[in-house]
């Protein structure tokens, strides 16, 4: 059946059915169906259906997605929400995650810092003490703006739910 589906999605030619298809890949979760993400990251077109191939990628906890993605994120041609999207599924790579794209994106100056607060929301997926203290920073730095620290406290709760008392705790005090 998943043979067909990969079919289907590379000879449809609406976005709004492919967004359907890969969606559907997504809560699979099957390796069959990651491999098929993987591919569709390589091969698709269509900004919108891009963006919701990232977000499928993101329910697939893999090396090779986590590989996928950040060869992904490596190219030049992204549009902005496919790479937010895709920032976001790389944080939920977890000990896969490639710290450098996260952090590099954590900079970013683009429009109205649309990647920044992605990737502030890529490390809370994260769930890891490293994640944690990132967020902490961005929350109490003065130099970031409004939106961006409460996106960070938000995410702040996120990432330490999986984290010891202590953690907790240190999430807590900073708050």
């Amino acid at each position: 059946a998943l043979n067909i589906v990969g079919q289907a999605l590379e000879d449809e030619a609406f976005w709004g059915v492919r967004k359907s298809i890969v969606s559907a890949l997504g809560k699979s979760k099957t390796p069959f169906a990651e491999a098929i993400l993987i591919s569709s990251l390589e091969s698709e077109k269509m900004a919108d259906a891009l963006h919701s191939t990232c977000v499928a990628c993101g329910e697939h906890r893999s090396k090779e997605m986590a590989t996928a993605l950040t060869a992904f994120l490596h190219r030049s041609d992204v549009p902005y929400r496919a790479r937010g999207a895709a920032l976001s599924a790389l944080g939920r790579q977890n000990e896969h995650c490639d710290w450098d794209i996260l952090l590099a994106a954590a900079e970013d100056d683009g429009w109205q810092h649309f990647l920044r607060r992605n990737a502030v929301a890529a490390v809370a997926k994260t769930r890891s003490e490293r994640g944690a203290r990132l967020l902490i920073e961005r929350m109490q730095s003065p130099d970031e703006s409004i939106g961006l620290r409460a996106s960070a406290a938000v995410g702040l709760a996120a990432c330490v739910s999986n984290l010891d008392r202590a953690q907790k705790a240190a999430a807590t005090e900073a708050l």
